[in-house]
């Protein structure tokens, strides 16, 4: 065999490998590849085993010096060479399309993609400003707390104002240390948590608590918390929403030491106050009405106010109610009838008032027994004096300024 003859074996034998390798690669890409073009691949497979037969055959036919016109076989695999490269060069161009309509495609999803991520970026800014808009139009203080550190990670208007703060100095520090001003949560009993509780629950909670503004001013606020959930139901974050009852216990603390100084005067007046609704019942009574009348304090309460007036005075008596009823406030004198029959002469000072929503009237009553003694004496010293003709004015003064005190 000529040197020549030896490196066409090789040659052909080594195009031979080349071949047989790729036979298992092109029987995957065939599986993988659309229908239409599996009949191709098809061909493509079948030239690759005719192409390697040929090779094989031609080695054969050097190797073995058989009489075989060579150039068959040389113009069958040059023929079949050509059909393949047709086939290759037609997926080929069949490929390089589909890649350009994939990547056309594939843009125009891309651009798609980018226009709906730009409108849904757009729908959630506006969404997020209008739960802002929302959330800072309310009265109440509202904040976002993580469960999982007591943070807080969003505030309204409201919160940023009761409390002195700017959200910056807000979001993302601890609930308890922005609003108690302490290093640790609220521990129950002691200090009721409801942010606790509705973790604990996954249900609302509420507590009253004392909070604190930057310039450590006492805050009285009514506390609601809801939850918010995952999924799974579990609790995440907080919803706490605290409003603002600083007036309302300071007034309930000016009304609660109103009451008890009213209380303080009513039990320890010297004169007898009495307590009845437009009815005549009569509620309540102090000590001085009770010793004034000589009735029990049970006793009083069982009747009405006329049943203490002898029946002659009660024209006088209504007309003073009605005093009352238009004017709110009357001053009158009018007799009084104690438990045992005896009548004494009285100043009353009656004013309309609410209690707990209902009208009541408030009657101070003086006894003027003595001083209408006082003045009946005056008048009986005075006609003595004018039948002596020895007036002594001095002496009526005296005695007047004396029945008046």
């Amino acid at each position: 065999m000529t040197a020549i003859n030896a490196l066409s074996v090789l040659l052909v034998l080594t195009g031979a490998m080349f071949i047989f390798a790729s036979f298992a690669p092109a029987r995957r890409t065939r599986e993988n590849v659309p229908p239409a073009l599996s009949k191709k691949w098809l061909v493509i497979i079948n030239l690759m085993y005719f192409f390697f037969a040929g090779y094989v055959f031609f080695d054969i036919v050097l190797v073995a010096k058989l009489s075989f016109p060579v150039e068959l076989v040389t113009g069958g695999v040059f023929l079949g060479g050509a059909i393949y490269v047709y086939i290759v060069i037609n997926l080929s161009q069949i490929t390089v399309s589909k890649v350009r309509e994939g990547e056309q495609s594939l843009k125009e999803l891309n651009e798609s993609l980018e226009q709906r991520v730009q409108d849904r970026t757009k729908e959630l800014r506006q969404a997020y400003y209008f739960t802002k808009d929302v959330l800072d139009s309310m009265h109440d203080s509202i904040a976002i707390i993580d469960v999982k550190d007591y943070t807080i990670v969003g505030v309204n208007k409201a919160f940023l104002d009761d409390i002195k703060s700017a959200e910056e100095a807000v979001l993302g520090r601890s609930c308890y240390a922005v609003t108690h001003h302490r290093s640790a949560p609220c521990m129950p009993p002691d200090d009721a948590c409801p942010l606790k509780e509705t973790v604990a629950s996954g249900e609302h909670a509420m507590a009253e608590h004392v909070h604190y503004d930057d310039n450590a001013d006492r805050i009285y606020a009514e506390i609601h918390t809801s939850p918010i959930k995952d999924y799974d139901g579990n609790v995440i974050q907080v919803v706490h929403v605290s409003r603002n009852i600083t007036e309302r216990k300071r007034s309930e603390e000016a009304l609660r030491t109103s009451e008890e100084k009213y209380t303080t005067l009513f039990y320890n007046s010297n004169d007898g106050i009495f307590l009845h609704g437009l009815d005549g019942s009569i509620i309540d009574v102090n000590q001085k009405a009770i010793d004034m009348l000589g009735y029990e304090k049970s006793e009083l309460l069982s009747l009405a106010i006329d049943d203490l007036h002898p029946p002659d005075v009660l024209p006088l008596s209504r007309n003073a109610f009605d005093l009352i009823m238009r004017n709110g406030f009357v001053n009158f004198e009018i007799n009084f009838r104690k438990k045992n029959g005896e009548l004494f002469p009285a100043e009353v000072s009656s004013s309309l008032f609410e209690i707990h929503g209902d009208q009541v009237v408030q009657g101070i009553v003086r006894d003027i027994t003595e001083r209408k003694r006082a003045e009946e004496q005056i008048r009986v010293l005075a006609y003595y004096d004018n039948l002596t003709g020895l007036p002594n004015r001095t002496f009526y003064k005296e005695l007047l300024a004396r029945a008046l005190v």
